[in-house]
């Protein structure tokens, strides 16, 4: 019977990890590339027919409140509630800060210039 054993080094344990890695990322990058291309035949259009600044102003979460095309598969309300979600996150993290960290939002830490 064979016994699995560890590595005898640090560096052959090195090289082990980097063979994982490299293979998961090989995996991952052939998911992504058969995802998108999926993506691409089922609508073309939206791949091919925004210009740039067009397609960062239907990405974006505030912009897109303006800019809905007929065929986005979410509608003006659903990006409002989007941007509702989005600011509530981030005003709640801002002001969730102090009060989980005060030692660093104290005027005692702040040094004197």
């Amino acid at each position: 019977m064979v016994e699995a054993t560890g590595p005898k080094s640090t560096s052959s344990l090195g090289a082990y990890i980097l063979i994982v890695v490299a293979v998961a990322v090989v995996l991952s990058a052939s998911w992504l590339r058969a995802s998108n291309r999926r993506g691409y035949a089922r609508e073309p259009e939206r791949w091919l027919g925004l210009p740039l600044y067009m397609l960062v102003a239907r990405k974006h979460t505030l912009l897109s409140l303006c800019f809905v095309g007929p065929h986005d598969r979410l509608r003006r309300w659903h990006n409002g509630l989007t941007a509702i979600a989005v600011c509530a996150v981030g005003l709640s993290s801002a002001a969730l800060l102090p009060l989980l960290k005060p030692k660093t939002f104290s005027d005692a830490s702040m040094t004197e210039r």
